[in-house]
């Protein structure tokens, strides 16, 4: 009896699969990749330059600044971006000499600074425009640039209260040590938000820029957070065909499919042209293919595969018993 049934499992099998490959191996080969986005992560990247800013040779230029690159090729591969912020630890007296701009793989700039207090008619470090903001900034008192500070980077030293000379920001009269980005006449971005959806990996750069001489200052360290997400591998397909020592295909060949990839193994008939087809399999591992079949023995009856991308040629040879 159980024999009986098996036989009629089998023969149903065989029937449904002549019907899905009636139209030969393209009716089984076409195949939509199932791509998921794996969760948000946020990185934190950190590289200490500890490089004197020149001082007074900004002239709107990233070569007329001090410039430190971070690396974030260590991130999945595709990844994009969701958010970025950065802090900066950096000494200077009087901040309003200063323009800091972040620069994407991507070449996009964002000005982050662009001397505070000054009415800017360029973005050239033309000292006419005035001298703008005179408190400072010391390096054991980091300021973070994010969207969601509560004030603006062209308030730096003056809010709450206006900061004196000597003062320091994030140190002297409350003031807040997160800003949200002021490009002033930066050409490019006007917040991180415009980063999103570009290429997170890649070499980011930030530069800082001094527009008037006498006041100096170190740009000791900083760090890039970067908050990305991207598609998961897309699964992938194994197919192939079934064949006898003359070429033609064996129809009927029972082809089995086992690995970490497949909580259990999968069965397939091949069809009246010996052709079969395993879709929908996560690619990064290594995969079992067995054939058999009552009328053919073959010399070689099992296959490993290392699946990384579509494979369609993991064809079995059988002779005639």
């Amino acid at each position: 009896m159980n024999l009986r049934i098996l036989a009629c499992v089998v023969s149903i099998i065989a029937t449904a699969m002549v019907a899905i490959f009636a139209g030969g191996r393209n009716a089984s080969a076409v195949y939509s990749p199932k791509t998921a986005l794996r969760p948000m992560q946020v990185d934190m990247f950190t590289a200490n330059p500890n490089a004197a800013i020149p001082d007074n040779t900004y002239n709107g230029t990233l070569g007329s600044m001090s410039c430190s690159t971070i690396d974030t090729t260590s991130l999945p591969n595709p990844s994009t971006v969701n958010d970025v912020s950065v802090q900066v630890a950096m000494s200077h007296t009087f901040v309003g000499d200063l323009t800091i701009k972040l620069v994407s793989p991507s070449g996009t700039i964002l000005g982050l600074v662009s001397r505070p207090g000054v009415n800017e008619t360029a973005d050239n470090g033309n000292d006419t425009a005035g001298f703008g903001e005179n408190s400072n900034l010391v390096i054991g008192s980091p300021l973070t640039y994010i969207d969601t500070a509560s004030a603006s980077a062209e308030q730096m030293g003056r809010t709450p209260v206006d900061l004196s000379t000597g003062q320091t920001i994030c140190v002297d009269g409350g003031t807040p040590c997160s800003y949200t980005p002021a490009p002033g006449t930066v050409a490019g971005l006007s917040n991180f938000a415009g980063y999103v959806g570009e290429n997170a990996r890649g070499n980011w750069q930030l530069c800082i820029g001094d527009s008037a001489s006498a006041d100096t200052g170190t740009f000791s360290s900083w760090t890039l957070t970067l908050t990305s997400s991207g598609p998961t591998a897309a699964n992938a397909p194994i197919s192939g065909r079934v064949l006898d020592t003359a070429g033609r295909g064996i129809g009927r060949a029972l082809v089995t499919i086992s690995g970490p990839g497949i909580t259990t193994p999968r069965l397939t008939l091949t069809n009246p042209f010996g052709y079969y087809s395993f879709n929908d399999l996560p690619v990064g591992e290594t995969y079992v293919l067995s054939v058999s079949s009552k009328e053919y023995v073959f010399a070689n009856p099992t296959r490993l595969i290392n699946l990384n991308d579509s494979v369609t040629d993991a064809d079995f040879i059988g002779n005639i018993q």
